[in-house]
């Protein structure tokens, strides 16, 4: 299920690797096991439908409902014909890449992801005569999540930035965000 593997990449972009600079070849490794995380995340859809945000800010939030699933261990043999010891270490690089890949979306399109343009926005709001109490509420909070999510991407290293450059297509695809082959 590509839905799934995306919601377990995309979760992970708000978290910043302390694991050091990326290298082609670990890139390279995460890129060739997406298929069959893919696959596998297919296989097991079920045990994670109950999780319909997108919300996944850690590591932790990937390993724990492999646990809670009954499903680690799986995951853990899969990922190991994959060149990973532990489900963590995959996760640690899901973070890591998709950190920097999130970044360079961020770097290509300035305006939209400028947190003091969206700060103006945030004030005002309050004075929109179109939208209820609710509403206004429910935009903030989406509005704060933003500014916070970009505030994070502009700290991934500028190393990890230019390391996924070669690999941009590739992770357009794998995001959604290229043309279908």
């Amino acid at each position: 299920m590509k839905q799934l593997g995306l919601c377990l990449l995309l979760g992970y972009w708000s978290c910043i690797s302390a694991a050091g600079e990326l290298s082609a070849a670990a890139i390279e490794r995460w890129l060739s096991s997406q298929p069959a995380v893919e696959a596998w995340g297919d296989e097991h859809k079920d045990a994670f439908s109950h999780r319909s945000d997108n919300s996944m800010l850690e590591v932790k939030d990937f390993i724990e409902p492999l646990q809670q699933a009954g499903l680690y261990g799986e995951m853990k043999s899969l990922l190991g014909r994959h060149g990973y010891d532990t489900p963590e270490q995959w996760a640690q690089a899901t973070v890591q890449i998709v950190s920097a890949y999130a970044a360079t979306q961020l770097r290509a399109s300035p305006m939209e992801s400028d947190p003091d343009f969206l700060r103006q926005q945030l004030q005002q709001l309050d004075n929109h005569p179109h939208m209820s109490a609710e509403q206004k509420q429910e935009m903030k909070n989406m509005m704060l999540a933003t500014i916070n999510m970009i505030e994070r991407f502009r700290q991934v290293p500028d190393a990890d930035v230019a390391a996924i450059q070669p690999y941009l297509s590739q992770l357009d695809q794998l995001m959604g965000d290229g043309s279908e082959s």
